[in-house]
């Protein structure tokens, strides 16, 4: 099916594997860890993952850069910089540019990502060292 398209001068449109035989562990839940300093092509992940229900987000809100661009320089004390692709996606319609992605369980503290740890069946070193 079709995942994104990027609108532009010349539109492309990118497609997902049609057939679930190729990929393995589908029905397996899948957590993404973000935060702040997520940007660009991780946040594209996330986001369209999260948009088809297939992984939940887990951290602090991205940094919003969705739209690729290209710098030209004006003169030696400028620099211009223009967006060139603006990823849409096909279920959402838009994308996270300077919004971020906003996660389904937020968290910040070490505690609150302890917690969210145990809760997916993780483990951490800080829990494993208490043992």
């Amino acid at each position: 099916g079709l995942f994104e398209s990027s609108h532009h001068k010349h539109p492309r449109k990118f497609h997902t594997y049609k057939s679930k035989r190729r990929f393995r562990n589908l029905d397996k839940p899948l957590f993404i860890l973000v935060d702040h300093e997520t940007f660009s092509a991780a946040e594209s992940v996330a986001y369209h993952l999260q948009a088809f229900d297939r992984a939940t987000i887990v951290g602090e809100i991205t940094g919003g850069a969705a739209h690729a661009g290209r710098r030209r320089r004006v003169n030696r004390h400028f620099l211009l910089a223009l967006p060139k692709e603006a990823p849409i996606d096909i279920k959402t319609g838009t994308n996270w540019e300077g919004k971020g992605i906003i996660p389904d369980i937020k968290i910040g503290t070490v505690q609150e990502v302890e917690n969210i740890l145990d809760q997916i069946g993780g483990h951490s070193a800080h829990s494993e060292q208490r043992h």
